[in-house]
């Protein structure tokens, strides 16, 4: 028996299945192209967990952000999925839906009650995608690691490959030295609805 022949047979086998085996689509691109990217990328949903710490308490919660163009719905809830507050943002105003009430009330005073500091829903989304809108910048990877804003200080801990593309996935905004929100993304996808 030839085993020349076997060899040189199991040999151009393995170089056929080494050439057929795929990449992962989804990989890192450059900054310049991200950008793009996220300005193109106007219907999403982003489903999460949030969690408040401070020197004596911890809360948690989840949340859930559907954005179709310039308009926006996070629904927020509880630990246990009870619904704790919904904000819809228009063109011209941002407004929240407590639960426990049937009136709205204005996103700075219901941030400013319930995380101690009024986050505007602009900044809350530049924080989500990654995108800072600040000059006191640091990179990593060539990619936004950390923004310094008048109030509080935002760090994209990390990124992941999302069906959507490559999003941060870990997010935490120093709101003061004993306040943290860290943000934890589970899910982003397109919406096409």
């Amino acid at each position: 028996m030839d085993y020349r022949a076997i060899i040189i047979c199991w040999l151009c086998c393995s170089l056929s299945c080494c050439s057929v085996v795929e990449t992962d689509p989804c990989t890192q691109p450059p900054w310049k192209s991200q950008v793009s990217l996220l300005k193109q990328s106007t219907h999403w949903v982003a489903q999460g967990s949030a969690a408040l710490s401070s020197n004596h308490t911890h809360h948690l919660g989840r949340f859930t952000w559907t954005q179709r163009d310039k308009d926006f719905t996070i629904d927020i809830s509880g630990p246990l999925y009870v619904p704790v507050a919904t904000i819809e943002g228009k063109a011209s105003q941002t407004i929240v839906r407590p639960a426990d009430t049937k009136h709205p009330v204005a996103l700075s005073q219901w941030m400013q009650q319930n995380i101690g500091y009024p986050l505007q829903s602009d900044a809350l989304r530049a924080m989500l995608l990654g995108q800072p809108k600040t000059s006191m910048l640091s990179w990593r990877h060539h990619y936004p690691y950390q923004a310094t804003y008048p109030h509080y200080q935002v760090t994209w801990k990390q990124y992941h490959c999302f069906p959507i593309g490559y999003r941060p996935q870990k997010i935490v905004i120093q709101l003061d030295p004993d306040h943290t929100l860290t943000l934890f993304i589970h899910d982003w996808y397109e919406n096409d609805a």
